[in-house]
């Protein structure tokens, strides 16, 4: 098959557009971190946090894959290829999809991700020097859930305008 054949085919064929391998699976993930949270532990507070962490990782590697796909799209007939790292850090992450195309509210992602990753970094990176206890940590696990329901709040929106505006291509 040629560029262009693959390009179209992606275009028509919903199944071949950028979504999540396993949202059932992120779906499992979420409970388990809303029941972490619930259990009002230290350990819980810090699994949530983790754990929410991880599946705003993989909507920003979602949303990198619709910016990559758009971007084949818009640059036809000319082919590009994008670098795929292994296992990218959250940072850089960040970083592809701050300089990828732009998007409505993209700046409001970004700094809730920019949150959110303080907030872990503090949890588990500092947690030697954390004082304060239960009390501190539910505080910070509480901040760390409300960004992460904004973030796919903001995940969910943009996927699905970036899934419209391809049907807009066809």
């Amino acid at each position: 098959m040629t560029n262009k054949e693959d390009l179209l085919e992606k275009i028509r064929n919903a199944n071949c557009w950028p979504k999540i391998r396993d949202p059932l699976h992120l779906s499992i993930l979420n409970n388990m971190a809303d029941k972490a949270f619930s259990k009002n532990s230290f350990e819980g507070y810090i699994a949530a946090v983790a754990i929410y962490h991880q599946i705003t990782s993989d909507m920003i590697e979602i949303l990198i894959e619709d910016i990559r796909f758009l971007t084949q799209c818009s640059l036809y007939p000319f082919e590009i290829v994008f670098k795929r790292r292994k296992n990218p850090m959250f940072g850089a992450l960040l970083d592809e999809l701050e300089h990828g195309i732009d998007f409505k509210q993209k700046k409001t992602l970004l700094s809730n991700c920019n949150k959110l990753n303080q907030v872990r970094i503090t949890m588990v990176h500092k947690l030697t020097q954390q004082v304060g206890g239960l009390g501190l940590a539910h505080q910070q696990a509480k901040t760390a859930k409300d960004i992460f329901d904004r973030i796919f709040s903001l995940f969910d929106e943009t996927h699905d305008y970036f899934r419209a505006d391809r049907k807009s291509v066809v």
